[in-house]
């Protein structure tokens, strides 16, 4: 939207924006915990945008949506591991480090709910959901911090190590795939270290099983 729409609209009907949060959450609160649980797998990436949101209300409406959506899960599953894969998925996009910083505000939002709470179950399985966000979190900010210099080439080759780990380690093997070893053939690429890139490659080729299921195919070039 162009600057002098978004003046016409503003002036023409005012900032809705408050009063559209405050219905959202109106009508959402109304809902049982087992249908926001079967919900958040149509909702999910519109409140992740609420969360991005540069409205302040908009955003905190977001995050007060995600925290409820933790405890439904928790309520319903026993768990949160269904949003917490949610969560690290939607943040999977290793080239934009800027927009990972919604991912703070949303465990800022779901500790302080935690905190609240006197359900001991529930802030020990918030709790693990926050600690393994903040976990993977830390790991992807260090590795964006670096540059794609020669100069970083070591402290970006830890970085992604680092990561690879964490991912292995959570099973997550899609994200590994579809990013972090692309990014660590990227790494050597750009200071043009084309034989360790290929080792890169024939590391993941090497890591890959025989199997009848058709994958999307992957443009090197």
């Amino acid at each position: 939207m162009t600057k002098i729409r978004r003046e016409f609209i503003l002036e023409r009907y005012g900032d809705m924006r408050e009063d559209a949060a405050s219905l959202l959450m109106c009508f959402w609160l109304k809902l049982s915990l087992s249908l926001k649980n079967k919900m958040k797998f149509m909702i999910f990436n519109d409140i992740i945008l609420l969360c991005q949101s540069r409205n302040f209300d908009l955003s905190l409406a977001g995050r007060n949506l995600l925290s409820d959506l933790l405890e439904a899960e928790f309520y319903v599953t026993k768990s949160c591991s269904k949003l917490e894969d949610m969560v690290i998925d939607s943040a999977n996009s290793l080239a934009e480090s800027s927009g990972l910083g919604y991912l703070v505000g949303i465990l800022d939002q779901i500790s302080e709910q935690l905190d609240l709470s006197t359900d001991e179950e529930l802030k020990k399985e918030g709790y693990r959901f926050v600690n393994s966000v903040q976990e993977f979190y830390s790991y992807l900010s260090n590795l964006q911090k670096y540059k794609p210099t020669a100069a970083n080439e070591i402290d970006r080759c830890f970085a992604a190590l680092q990561l690879i780990d964490y991912l292995k380690k959570t099973k997550r093997e899609g994200i590994l795939l579809d990013n972090v070893i692309f990014l660590a053939k990227d790494i050597h690429e750009a200071i043009m270290n084309y034989v360790e890139a290929g080792m890169v490659l024939e590391s993941l080729a090497h890591s890959l099983e025989w199997s009848d299921r058709i994958l999307d195919g992957v443009n090197f070039f």
